[in-house]
């Protein structure tokens, strides 16, 4: 509460519109009481992800949102569900395996164009706020690793965009998925130790990859079976263990 009456509210992470109004008083100086209801809007969520952010409001149920980022990837996909958005600013971010929901959009800071744009199908800033300091994207991609898991598994109907998976492992995988559905891939890299890609079932959509590589794999460097589309792997396509029998994939025959 601020001394001209003005006030400043933080939803708890994931608030929406099913979530109905929060209700609060407060007293004025003359001794009169208030009563503020608060109505959500029927948005879909937008979580935050930023290893190092700046000034944060945290009240320990709002992690995730805007006002107080989420350090890991893993803490919004424990709570995040179908067709939410979910933005990484830049930095490094070493984890577990996460597993994306059905339609998820995932938007890293090494995208192009702005937040706000990426985003307008599916959110839309209420009247008076907006995305800062998030909105304008700077290019440099936030760059994830794991330890012999499967870095990022898709949902279905997923997008991808503006991020880097390295270093998974030599038992590992940076990007999986199965019966993925349609899969968009705009601005995205994956290298390091450990299989690039496993992919099975799907329809591939995008610009693609900016660029794959995989070292040191103990299987496959990519593994691609029964994929319909046109999947650009970039302008680096390696792997230094075994470039034969690494590089397998499988087309439908129309």
């Amino acid at each position: 509460m601020n001394a001209d009456g003005t006030f400043t509210a933080y939803p708890d992470a994931a608030d929406d519109n099913g979530d109905g109004t929060v209700t609060f008083f407060y007293q004025l100086s003359g001794g009169d009481t208030a009563q503020v209801t608060l109505t959500f809007e029927a948005e879909e969520f937008l979580w935050f992800v930023d290893s190092t952010p700046g000034t944060t409001v945290c009240s320990g149920t709002n992690e995730g949102t805007q006002a107080c980022p989420a350090a890991t990837l893993a803490s919004v996909t424990a709570a995040d569900t179908v067709n939410d958005v979910i933005f990484i600013d830049s930095g490094t971010y070493a984890g577990v395996a996460n597993t994306l929901e059905n339609t998820e959009l995932v938007i890293g800071n090494g995208s192009t164009s702005t937040l706000s744009a990426l985003v307008a199908s599916r959110v839309t800033p209420v009247a008076g706020s907006s995305f800062a300091p998030y909105d304008a994207l700077n290019g440099a991609a936030p760059v994830f690793t794991c330890t012999n898991v499967t870095c990022l598994t898709l949902g279905t109907g997923g997008t991808l965009r503006g991020f880097s998976i390295s270093d998974s492992g030599a038992t590992g995988t940076d990007l999986a998925g199965t019966n993925f559905g349609t899969l968009t891939v705009d601005e995205v890299s994956l290298s390091g130790t450990g299989r690039a890609l496993n992919l099975a079932t799907g329809t591939i959509l995008g610009t693609g990859f900016t660029s794959v590589t995989s070292t040191s794999s103990g299987t496959q460097g990519i593994n691609l079976a029964g994929i319909i589309g046109t999947l650009n792997l970039g302008s680096n396509r390696s792997e230094a263990r075994r470039p034969r029998a690494s590089w397998w994939a499988r087309r439908p025959v129309p």
